[in-house]
């Protein structure tokens, strides 16, 4: 998804939406890491920037954390 689509399709998001992407997002990163895919890290950085527009990077760092500390929550939604 080109970077403008993404931005606009995030400003539409509600929050609960928003954090879903994000945790998606953040998995999707993790397992594609080998392959160091530039396109996921834009997608992060884009997300991260919707989140920080909203007040809201507190929880993008929480949710990020909690991924790295137990990676197995990426295969439970």
């Amino acid at each position: 998804m080109e970077i403008d689509a993404l931005k606009e399709l995030l400003e539409q998001m509600s929050d609960q939406d928003l954090f879903r992407f994000l945790r998606r997002s953040i998995c999707k990163s993790f397992i594609d890491i080998e392959h160091h895919h530039n396109d996921l890290s834009d997608e992060l950085d884009v997300v991260f920037s919707e989140c920080q527009r909203r007040g809201k990077e507190r929880l993008y760092d929480k949710i990020y954390e909690s991924i790295c500390n137990d990676p197995n929550l990426c295969k439970t939604g």
